[in-house]
């Protein structure tokens, strides 16, 4: 049997007059308003567009729904999101409402995307379904992979939904300069049976907020391509902020504030042939108790934080009112000290020896070169994987002091662990 497909989209996806009105506006050949009632297109921070009551429709709308609960979803989780999500819909073997459906998205949608951007796009589309549950979310990104060009997700939760239940997609402004997503300027609900779809770009920053509540948010999420091939663009490196820091051996004697323990040869040896094997270490009551209680103090007590970004790198709190440079020993005398250690040269040795990795080539010199960064972490506080984010050098060793943790969980529920990734290992953000 035939099925006319404009018997289930909303008439404006077969409009003619209303196609050319949005494709000016959404292009802003038009500073004319657009009257048409089931269209939002929403400027900043870029242009998007929303569509309400995209299927006509319902006995379809609820059939295709019941289909696609019965199809198997992966449960996906890494460094960018939490998520289930189904294979590709275009290599399923679909129902009959899924067939019409992907037929509606590669013909229908796509004649509509190629006259909104104005150059023809690949007539078949990647999506997949997606369910965010309790607890899902995904962090900010940009989309930009390879030759997308127009992304685009359909909200299928017949559920009235409200911001207190997350599951929001934030747009992000971005810097002028860096390109870097800033702050949030607007949250779109995932009202059922709606549209969002937007142009992929550098700067188009987006993001899933964690569901918090008990409903379920379900979607059909997608790209469409480009014909043309597409530049990618190179990396925005992202440096630690803390300031490039070094100190003289004299003046940091770091025997004076660690355990007696982690000094003996015995346990350094120890540690060293656990590191070589395990490729990091964890040393609880590293620092003696005194000067740990000393920095804690000051942390806790005179420190200022803002929470800092750029969100698709990280979320986390940094001290306002403390300068790595210019901080001074009579207001901060435990952290400066703390400081100065980690960046002498005998510290350095210290963890050569424990590492096996020559973090000073040359004995002669008189100081080492330390990256330094004082966090807080707490609740929605993240940071994700970038091979960018680290010093480019060969000899690296990443040391993470803990402060105000009674002890380290191996319960994968437990929050603000470490994770290390290696590369051959990691999984792809998109």
């Amino acid at each position: 049997m035939t099925i006319d497909l404009e018997e289930i989209l909303n008439p404006l996806f077969s409009d003619g007059n209303i196609a050319k009105k949005v494709k000016a506006r959404y292009q802003k050949n038009s500073i004319l308003s657009l009257k048409a009632p089931d269209i939002k297109i929403i400027e900043k921070p870029f242009r998007t567009m929303q569509i309400f009551n995209v299927f006509k429709n319902e006995d379809f709308l609820t059939k295709f729904i019941t289909e696609i609960n019965c199809i198997k979803l992966h449960e996906k989780s890494n460094d960018l999101y939490s998520i289930s999500q189904s294979d590709d819909l275009n290599i399923l073997p679909l129902d009959r409402c899924g067939k019409i459906f992907k037929k509606l998205i590669n013909k229908k949608l796509w004649e509509y995307c190629s006259l909104l951007v104005g150059e023809k796009l690949k007539s078949i589309a990647s999506m997949t379904i997606s369910k965010y549950q309790k607890g899902d979310y995904l962090l900010c990104h940009d989309d930009k992979c390879e030759d997308r060009c127009i992304a685009f997700v359909i909200y299928l939760s017949n559920v009235e939904w409200e911001e207190r239940d997350g599951g929001l997609l934030s747009l992000f402004n971005h810097d002028k300069n860096s390109k870097q997503p800033t702050t949030e300027e607007i949250k779109l609900l995932p009202i059922f049976n709606s549209m969002v779809l937007f142009k992929v770009s550098t700067t188009s920053y987006h993001q899933v907020t964690e569901v918090v509540g008990d409903k379920t948010r379900l979607s059909i999420n997608g790209w469409f391509h480009s014909c043309k091939a597409i530049k990618m663009p190179k990396p925005n490196y992202l440096y630690l902020s803390g300031a490039i820091l070094s100190a003289q051996l004299e003046d940091t004697p770091y025997i004076n504030v660690v355990c007696k323990q982690y000094l003996l040869q015995s346990v350094v040896d120890s540690i060293s042939k656990d590191f070589l094997q395990n490729r990091a270490i964890y040393l609880p009551s590293f620092l003696k108790a005194d000067f740990y209680d000393g920095c804690l103090n000051e942390l806790n007590n005179q420190l200022k934080w803002k929470l800092t970004g750029p969100p698709n790198h990280r979320n986390c709190y940094l001290p306002t009112n403390f300068d790595f440079q210019n901080a001074s020993p009579s207001v901060f005398p435990n952290l400066c000290k703390l400081l100065s250690i980690l960046c002498s040269p005998d510290f350095a040795e210290y963890l050569s020896h424990i590492t096996k990795h020559r973090l000073i080539e040359d004995a002669s010199r008189t100081e080492t070169l330390v990256n330094i960064e004082i966090q807080r972490w707490s609740q929605k506080c993240y940071t994700l994987l970038a091979d960018n984010d680290v010093l480019q050098s060969l000899n690296f060793i990443d040391v993470v002091l803990f402060f105000g943790v009674d002890e380290v969980s191996d319960d994968e529920g437990d929050c603000g662990g470490l994770t290390y990734v290696p590369s051959a290992k990691k999984q792809k953000n998109h």
